[in-house]
C-alpha cells in the first residue's frame, strides 16, 4: 500500500450533534440509540417495546424493529420529514420506550464531557442542551491522526458530510496537528496541510456525472474520472460537503449517496467510515463505484458486500465514543 486515503463522516461518526438542525448532543445521542434498540410493536395498541436487551447495528432477530424504524414507518403515513423523525426519536431515552438504554446513555454522555478546566478553546467543545460542555470531535479521531503521524503512514483524510459542521471540524484537526489541543497532544515535526474551506459535490442527470467545486463555486473536477484522480492525489486534510438534495430526491437510493471508489488493482487504498454505510441495504449512504482502468461502474448491494470491513466501515458510534482506539483498531494499524 503506497498511500491510505481515509474518508470519514461527521454526524454520528465523529461528531454527536447537528448544527444544521440546531440539534444538541443529548438529543442526537438519544436519536442514535433509538436506531440500535430493537423490539416489537404491540398488535393491539401499536406501542413499541424493547424486547432485545443488546443494542445492535443489525436486526438481531427476524420480526424485530428498531424504535427509529418504527417512528419512520409511522411517519410515512403522515408526511413527516427526516428532521421531524430525528426530533421524535431524540425523545426516546426520556420516554417509557427508552428505559432500558438510560444507563448506557448516561455512560456515553459522561465519556463525551469536556473535562479540561481551560474553556478558552471553544472550537473543541460544544455546549449541550443542559449547558454541559461536550467534545465537538470524538477523541477517537485525534487518536487515529496521532497514530498515523507517529507511524509515519502516508495518508490523507477527507471529511465527508451533508451538513454545515465541516469548517469547525477542520479547524479542530488543524489545531490538534499544531499540538494546540489542551487535552490531546501530538509531538511531531511532520507538516500536514489542512484546507479549512470544504469542497462541494454536484451530481446531475446520471449518478456518474460527478463534479467537484471549490468553496468559491469554481469547478475543480468536471467528471467522475477527474474526481477519482482528485481523491487519490489529494494531500493532507480536507473536507467535502456531499449533495444531500439529489440523494433525498432519489428516495435515498445508494446510487445517489456519497460517491466512493473501490478497486482491486489500485496501490492506493481508500477507506470510508460512516454510521449509515449499511451492507445489503438499498438505502446505504455510500455509493460504491468500482474503478477498473478507465471504467467506472456502480456496484449493487450484493457486489458491494465484499468491500465492507475492508474498505467500507459502518461505524458503531457507541464503540467509537467508549474506545479511543476504535478507528485505529478498525484499520489494523
Amino acid at each position: 500500500m503506497e498511500k491510505l486515503v481515509i474518508h470519514i463522516d461527521l454526524r454520528n461518526t465523529t461528531l454527536v450533534a447537528d448544527t444544521f438542525t440546531n440539534t444538541g448532543v443529548e438529543t442526537c445521542l438519544a436519536s442514535y440509540l433509538s436506531s440500535v434498540a430493537w423490539g416489537s410493536v404491540d398488535s393491539k395498541d401499536g406501542t413499541w417495546r424493547m424486547t432485545h436487551d443488546v443494542l445492535s447495528l443489525k436486526q438481531p432477530e427476524n420480526g424485530l424493529i428498531s424504535f427509529y424504524n418504527h417512528i419512520e414507518m409511522q411517519a410515512r403515513d403522515t408526511a413527516v420529514d427526516r428532521i421531524k423523525i430525528r426530533e421524535l426519536t431524540g425523545k426516546f431515552v426520556e420516554s417509557d420506550s427508552g428505559v432500558k438504554v438510560r444507563q448506557i446513555y448516561k455512560k456515553l454522555l459522561d465519556k463525551l464531557q469536556w473535562q479540561h478546566k481551560d474553556t478558552r478553546w471553544t472550537q473543541f467543545f460544544i455546549e449541550g442542551e443542559s449547558r454541559v460542555k461536550y467534545h465537538f470531535i470524538l477523541p477517537s479521531l485525534y487518536y487515529l491522526l496521532r497514530h498515523l503521524v507517529v507511524k509515519n503512514v502516508n495518508f490523507s483524510l477527507v471529511i465527508r458530510t451533508f451538513g454545515m459542521d465541516c469548517p469547525q471540524a477542520l479547524e479542530c484537526v488543524q489545531l490538534f496537528l499544531q499540538n494546540r489541543h489542551p487535552m490531546y497532544k501530538i509531538n511531531t515535526r511532520r507538516e500536514i496541510s489542512v484546507n479549512r474551506k470544504p469542497f462541494h459535490i454536484r451530481r446531475s442527470s446520471s449518478p456518474h456525472k460527478i463534479k467537484l467545486l471549490d468553496s468559491e463555486g469554481e469547478t475543480i473536477c468536471r467528471n467522475t474520472g477527474e474526481f477519482y484522480n482528485w481523491t487519490v492525489l489529494t494531500e493532507g486534510i480536507t473536507g467535502i460537503v456531499d449533495e444531500y438534495s439529489t440523494w433525498e430526491l432519489s428516495g435515498y437510493s445508494l446510487n445517489w449517496g456519497k460517491p466512493f471508489f473501490v478497486s482491486d488493482r489500485d496501490k492506493i487504498k481508500q477507506v470510508i467510515f460512516d454510521d449509515n454505510a449499511r451492507p445489503c441495504d438499498e438505502h446505504s449512504i455510500v455509493n460504491l463505484i468500482k474503478h477498473d482502468e478507465n471504467e467506472f461502474r456502480d456496484l449493487n448491494v450484493e457486489e458491494g458486500f465484499q468491500y465492507f470491513e475492508k474498505n467500507v466501515f459502518q461505524v458503531d458510534l457507541i464503540a467509537a465514543i467508549l474506545n479511543d482506539l476504535y478507528f485505529v483498531n478498525k484499520l489494523s494499524l
